[in-house]
């Protein structure tokens, strides 16, 4: 079975329903739902994904309201224990990811280190420059529900 390993960017992608992925990450969910596929996430994305629904700007403006912030956040966070394995991030990912020289972003590189470790065929990310010198491929939201779709033939 596949076994997707979303980016924070992906994750965001379908608890905001954000224009481009979100379409596409619906579909992965249902696939996931359906049993063709496995969604995994590192835990350190849930941290990532309150605060953008609590504390960026775009979300302060959109929602003035703390407490609804607060329970967006919760819900997406329902979202994310609903449809994906929660990864951890240990010590072991994190000296890899400090050893990995091929990912100079940090964040990117525990990402992969985390994916890797957990069994990923797949990263899932719209981020154009992480992941290019991994052992696992990555692709857009959209590539990757067209794989799924793709291997049920």
């Amino acid at each position: 079975m596949t076994r997707l390993f979303l980016d924070t960017n992906a994750l965001l992608d379908l608890v905001l329903d954000r224009t481009p992925g979100g379409a596409a990450m619906q579909g992965l969910v249902t696939m996931a739902r359906a049993g063709y596929c496995t969604l995994l996430t590192p835990s350190l994305a849930l941290k990532d994904l309150s605060y953008v629904i609590t504390e960026s700007p775009t979300a302060k403006e959109a929602m003035p309201d703390r407490r609804e912030r607060m329970e967006a956040a919760a819900a997406a966070r329902e979202l994310a224990f609903e449809t994906c394995e929660i990864c951890d991030v240990d010590e072991m990912v994190c000296r890899r990811a400090h050893a990995n020289d091929d990912e100079p972003d940090y964040d990117d590189a525990l990402v992969a280190e985390c994916a890797v470790a957990n069994g990923a065929n797949v990263i899932v990310s719209r981020d154009r420059k992480a992941f290019k010198a991994m052992e696992i491929p990555k692709l857009s939201p959209d590539q990757a529900l067209k794989l799924v779709r793709t291997r049920l033939r």
